[in-house]
């Protein structure tokens, strides 16, 4: 944002607190919000990341969190710094160096290289193909199913089901509804 006035930043941090307890970062976030191009959103808590990153041309994500999961699944770029190195991550196989980046440098070129020419490395940041690894519904109901397998899990506690018999319960009647496919049980 300093050095190149073509970027624009919005910062959405997940906790507010973090940058506050950051205060050796705090005169160059100043210097970049005097730009006008680098904004913090008042409501940060609670905002959803799509929010934030609505009109963007690329958002920016460290470490693996779901905010860029979120932004892409609206149709926005989105890249991984991966600080801790998680390379046995599935993204790695499919997306490294175009989603996910294990090195900050690498990153930043990449970004900039998009940035002076997309049409360079259309690639960058494009989830397309996998979206419906993410979100195989696409419609937007997410909640009502959350809602359906939560109603499930306590009617199976009510009749006296343990933890469980609760999930096989809530899990088989998900599954008829919506497939085996989107009911991924953990061994013990």
């Amino acid at each position: 944002v300093l050095d190149d006035p073509e970027i624009g930043l919005i910062i959405k941090s997940k906790k507010p607190s973090v940058i506050r307890g950051l205060p050796a970062i705090h005169p160059l976030l100043e210097r970049a919000t005097m730009t006008g191009r680098c904004l913090r959103p008042e409501r940060e808590w609670g905002m959803f990341a799509a929010e934030a990153s609505f009109g963007a041309d690329m958002a920016v994500g460290i470490d693996m969190t779901t905010a860029i999961i979120e932004v892409v699944l609206t149709g926005c770029r989105g890249v991984y710094h991966d600080a801790m190195g998680l390379r046995s991550h599935a993204f790695y196989v499919w997306g490294n160096d175009r989603i996910i980046f294990d090195s900050l440098d690498r990153m930043v070129a990449a970004v900039k290289k998009y940035k002076h020419n997309s049409t360079q490395d259309p690639s960058l940041g494009d989830w397309s193909t996998h979206l419906k690894e993410l979100d195989p519904f696409s419609d937007e109901k997410g909640g009502e199913r959350i809602g359906f397998y939560m109603k499930r899990l306590l009617e199976a506690y009510e009749t006296g089901e343990g933890r469980e018999g609760a999930v096989r319960f809530a899990n088989m009647h998900y599954a008829e509804l919506w497939g085996d496919d989107k009911v991924f049980t953990l061994p013990h």
